[in-house]
């Protein structure tokens, strides 16, 4: 089975799923009598709570081994997730390398645009972070979260990943236009219509200059 790990896969809808469960959890706790520690929602807590340490890119405790004894007949594993946390990618990148050497997870799915990941999974950008890097550079707009520690996960599942497919899926809407326009420059072999995607080019890449660097959050 080609099994894969999307990164938080719920996007918007996922967000207001856990809108709705924070907003009956309130509820609950407005209409349920004063509680402590013995009360039934800090048992659920208490029973449903694991450790888990990342420790120089290993992860490492008891929710780690919950998790690859509850994934050990999955094929999709889900991680919903704030933005721009430093921690989250390093925790994706250590729990994929963990679901691929336990159970032969292939593939991550991302919430960012196809084109783009099409490019960091292919040579020369495939598990080189610098390449990757170049690549952000080069389409600022097109990566959804500007974070050093993002473009290294991908650089890590790119070396991590053994499928015969590209190790990372976009599977989110594509932002930015100019990777979209020098791939149509490529294939288009008329000269009208290339003068045409010349000044769409030059204008979006203005665009995108006027949002870079200011955009890229560095968490280190």
């Amino acid at each position: 089975a080609h099994r894969m790990v999307p990164l938080d896969c719920g996007g918007r809808y996922g967000r207001h799923l856990l809108r709705v469960a924070g907003l009956l959890t309130i509820a609950w706790l407005v209409a349920a009598p004063a509680w402590g520690q013995d009360s039934p929602l800090s048992q659920l807590l208490q029973d449903h709570s694991y450790r888990m340490t990342l420790d120089e890119a290993s992860l490492s405790g008891p929710a780690l081994d919950f998790l690859l004894a509850e994934t050990s007949q999955a094929q999709f594993v889900g991680l919903a997730e704030p933005h721009n946390v430093k921690q989250v990618p390093l925790v994706f990148a250590s729990l994929f390398r963990a679901l691929h050497d336990a159970h032969a997870f292939r593939y991550a799915a991302l919430e960012t645009g196809q084109f783009v990941m099409e490019r960091v999974s292919q040579p020369p950008a495939r598990g080189d972070l610098e390449e990757i890097t170049n690549l952000f550079y080069r389409y600022p707009r097109s990566f959804h979260f500007y974070t050093d520690e993002e473009l290294g996960m991908m650089a890590e599942i790119g070396r991590i990943a053994d499928g015969p497919y590209a190790p990372l899926w976009g599977v989110d809407q594509v932002h930015a236009a100019p990777l979209v326009l020098d791939e149509l420059f490529a294939i288009t072999d008329d000269d009208e219509r290339r003068d045409r995607v010349r000044e769409l080019l030059e204008e979006a890449e203005q665009h995108n200059a006027s949002i870079l660097p200011n955009q890229r959050t560095f968490l280190r």
